[in-house]
């Protein structure tokens, strides 16, 4: 069985974004960090 993962995305005001990976569970602990290129930012506009 497959676990769900959560994901939050932090948009900074100088344009920049991070993905941040977190546990599953409600503590919220940050399993990865990914910066988001910008070719990829129109995605999540």
């Amino acid at each position: 069985m497959l676990t769900p993962k959560k994901f939050f995305l932090l948009e900074f005001n100088n344009g920049e974004m991070v993905l941040l990976n977190l546990t599953p569970n409600k503590k919220y602990e940050i399993l990865d960090v990914v910066i988001v290129p910008d070719e990829l930012k129109s995605i999540f506009k």
